[in-house]
């Protein structure tokens, strides 16, 4: 038996050969390809010299192919209609799509978007399941790790390994309970500054406080809270007032006995660091398409809360 050298083989020649052995001519072929007839014959001496056989002879005036060129055509057909479907992009359908997600969100962000985008997802894509994760200070390392999918974080990580895309860049907004003697009135800086004040004890509370103090503003803080759910909670049922991004400010008083105040104070100057959510994962699920789906939904759900 002939030994033979596939890596002597050029795959460009298999559209070659897929076009002589149709078209039966050297000129034509080439035209197909859009290869100079002369380029065309040096390939048809290269494939003549792999098979071993003229593959393309003349008869009269024209050119028929020889039993070696005929055999090949059915099993070349298949050949590359594999090819092509190998290196063809893959769809993506939500509706047999199967996988899970690992996200790492807090409770706030959970009640804010994730939960109405986790209802659309288990109707479009009923077999995939999510796993939603408390933040943790090693959730980078878990990205790296595979263990965690995608990261909800009021900060952007920067690493070569991943990749980030900011969500919301986020204006505030205060929220008092409904029997606040502030309610029906237009907050001024006054009166926000002579009421008490809840803190918000998590990366997004450290953002606005010093925001507030870089502006020399000094509040009276009457409390601190480690998350944004407990601190609506709490706001309900007191005099004071919780200043927090505006998209979580709607969750909040459908969930909790309170209204929404515009923020008085002007907080954000150009260059300083966005009160933000940025969505982070590692840069091996960039074309995964479960991956890529859900986060484009998530983009396309909080896109009309980008302020850039």
């Amino acid at each position: 038996m002939r030994r033979f050298n596939l890596r002597s083989v050029d795959l460009n020649l298999l559209a070659a050969l897929e076009a002589l052995l149709e078209e039966k001519s050297v000129t034509k072929a080439g035209a197909r390809l859009f290869l100079s007839q002369s380029a065309m014959s040096r390939a048809l001496g290269r494939l003549r010299a792999i098979f071993d056989d003229q593959l393309l002879v003349q008869s009269g005036r024209t050119s028929v192919l020889t039993r070696k060129a005929e055999s090949l055509q059915p099993e070349l057909r298949q050949i590359l209609g594999s090819i092509q479907k190998f290196v063809a992009p893959e769809e993506f359908d939500p509706s047999t799509a199967e996988g899970s997600m690992s996200i790492s969100a807090s409770d706030a962000m959970i009640a804010s978007f994730l939960a109405e985008m986790i209802r659309r997802i288990l109707f479009e894509a009923p077999q995939v399941h999510f796993s939603l994760n408390e933040p943790q200070s090693n959730d980078p390392e878990l990205l790296r790790q595979g263990h965690l999918d995608l990261l909800l974080s009021a900060h952007r990580l920067d690493s070569d390994l991943h990749s980030t895309e900011l969500l919301i860049d986020n204006r505030l907004s205060c929220l008092v309970s409904r029997s606040h003697p502030l309610v029906g009135q237009k907050l001024t800086k006054s009166n926000f500054l002579q009421h008490g004040h809840i803190e918000l004890g998590t990366p997004t509370g450290a953002v606005i406080e010093r925001r507030l103090e870089k502006k020399g503003y000094k509040r009276t803080l009457s409390l601190k809270a480690s998350s944004l759910i407990s601190a609506a909670a709490i706001a309900a049922q007191t005099d004071w007032i919780f200043t927090v991004p505006t998209i979580f400010a709607i969750t909040a008083v459908k969930m909790f006995d309170l209204e929404m105040l515009e923020m008085p104070l002007k907080l954000v100057d150009p260059g300083d660091t966005p009160i933000a959510l940025y969505m982070t994962w590692h840069e091996r699920c960039d074309s995964d398409l479960l991956h890529s789906w859900v986060r484009g939904l998530l983009m396309e759900q909080l896109k009309d809360w980008a302020f850039f």
